[in-house]
């Protein structure tokens, strides 16, 4: 009985030392001097926080890109102007090189449809104030969602009139291509 609390009080004593040496999480400069970043970016990404969009985006990758802290994804910081077939707005976001990263895809309806805010003034459907280039507004943006019933058709997302809406495949709309998350819904759609 006294051997086994002795280990117990060891462990316990090794598990205190270990904390008071251990450097904490986003230590940084080579001088050995702490540096804490800031709250937002010790939280893990959350879908129930609602931040304005001067807390909730970033630029990142040298400007190329958006961080959005809501979500935990990166959009392109300008969308292509260009028109695409759902099968070329795929292929396009597989394949894009955004602030020299590769791994992009197209959004799924829940990621493209996290950007609508509905009390925006700005004549978009995104959050007044957000860092993000020109949204082309004539034609919606794919998603990979497929649309339910319609093997030959996906969801896409109007960011004027905030309305989402399934179309045939053959289509062009516009691509928004976005990092991280998940990249489609059910099998893949061809």
């Amino acid at each position: 009985m006294r051997k086994s609390n002795f280990f117990v009080v060891g462990a316990v004593i090794v598990f205190a030392v270990s904390l008071v040496f251990t450097p904490a999480s986003g230590t940084a400069a080579e001088g050995g001097s702490q540096v804490s970043p800031p709250i937002l970016d010790n939280l893990p990404p959350t879908w129930s926080r609602a931040l304005p969009a001067n807390l909730r985006f970033e630029l990142v990758l040298n400007g190329a890109a958006v961080l959005d802290k809501e979500t935990g994804l990166v959009w392109q910081q300008s969308p292509y102007n260009s028109l695409w077939t759902y099968q070329g707005a795929r292929a396009e976001c597989n394949l894009i090189d955004v602030g020299g990263r590769m791994g992009w895809h197209l959004p799924t309806v829940e990621q493209l449809t996290s950007l609508i805010d509905r009390t925006s003034t700005s004549g978009k459907m995104v959050p007044d104030g957000h860092p993000f280039g020109l949204i082309w507004g004539r034609y919606p943006y794919w998603t990979a969602s497929p649309y339910p019933g319609a093997p030959w058709a996906a969801y896409q997302v109007n960011f004027v009139t905030g309305e989402v809406a399934g179309a045939p495949m053959y289509m062009e709309y516009h691509v928004w291509c976005v990092r991280g998350g998940q990249s489609h819904v059910g099998e893949p759609l061809y």
